[in-house]
């Protein structure tokens, strides 16, 4: 599947690249818009302790917050259309790129229903990791209103991933009293040598709508929302636990949703070139799934995957040149 995005975004590249000299006239309009910008994003999952979601309801429970998230990013625009109609065909497709510069992860684990009678919590640097987003859509548009209102519903596939790290550990509860039988948490203080990894992958299909409105001939305003059905796949690595497997302590895997919300604001400089922003918000949830756990001696052992959470907002700004 991630061949089949990717694939998606150099074909129209190229086609930026190869009709250049003819697009712009017959109907057809092709833009290439390169753009950088600023991201919050906050993840979390918990697991039970048991396949069947008890035992307790909650034991161990991972919060990434607020990391704090530079991205690079490019897109292709295609619309083929006949100049004396106001249907057209859209394809988009989109690639983009970010590093994680700050966060903090909070780890937590628990021996009663109901996140009580907590025995271990350690707060974690999150700054380092990085994060990609790769997307295809296409459909039919129409211009209302004179060419003043555009309509275009889609459909497409997306894939996104995150690659969190956990460093800097430091232990702030430690009950040993309270812990299940086996288990003890470290002392209070800080943690020496932490350097785990989380990766974790939505990947589906999407249906949406975009939207804009050209109220001046050099002035547009644009929104879309999109609604996404998602595989999602994660795998950790719990480098300090000598009785788990190394590079992969666990994975993750669960029926996903998600809805993506942007809003933007472009400016024609040029007949070529235009300037934007974008303002974007999603929000993404996966249903009970499946927690698998590599022993270092060769078991696994499986539970239940309550739940994933991931939201992110997202602000760039960005040029465009029509070919």
């Amino acid at each position: 599947m991630f061949k089949w995005v990717l694939g998606g975004f150099f074909f129209l590249a190229t086609m930026a690249v190869c009709s250049g000299a003819n697009a712009g006239t017959g109907g057809v309009n092709l833009d290439f818009g390169l753009w950088g910008g600023y991201r919050v994003d906050d993840l979390d999952w918990n697991i039970a302790g048991n396949a069947g979601g008890a035992s307790p309801d909650v034991l161990s429970e991972l919060t990434w917050k607020d990391l704090e998230i530079h991205q690079l990013g490019a897109d292709v625009k295609l619309n083929v259309g006949r100049p004396a109609t106001s249907l057209f065909a859209h394809g988009r497709a989109m690639l983009q790129y970010g590093w994680i510069t700050g966060g903090e992860n909070r780890d937590s684990d628990f021996n009663g229903d109901g996140r009580t009678l907590e025995w271990s919590r350690s707060i974690n640097d999150a700054g380092d990791g990085d994060v990609f987003d790769l997307g295809v859509g296409g459909g039919p548009g129409l211009h209302l209103l004179s060419g003043e209102l555009t309509v275009i519903p889609l459909v497409g596939f997306s894939w996104h991933r995150q690659d969190l790290r956990i460093r800097d550990g430091f232990q702030a509860l430690s009950e040993p009293t309270l812990a299940p039988t086996g288990s003890s948490p470290p002392p209070v203080g800080a943690i020496s040598g932490l350097d785990s990894t989380y990766e974790g992958e939505w990947r589906g299909p999407w249906a949406g709508i975009d939207l804009a409105w050209r109220p001046l001939e050099r002035f547009a305003i644009s929104g879309c929302f999109e609604y996404h059905w998602a595989d999602y796949e994660a795998d950790g690595r719990w480098n300090l636990r000598s009785d788990l497997a190394q590079p992969e302590s666990f994975s993750h895997e669960a029926d996903g949703r998600g809805v993506v919300f942007a809003f933007g604001v472009d400016f024609n400089l040029t007949a070529e070139w235009t300037a934007g922003f974008d303002a974007r918000y999603q929000d993404w949830k996966t249903e009970a799934g499946g927690d698998r756990v590599f022993f270092a001696d060769g078991d696994v052992a499986v539970t239940r995957l309550n739940e994933v959470n991931w939201e992110s907002s997202a602000w760039t700004l960005g040029v465009s040149r029509r070919f």
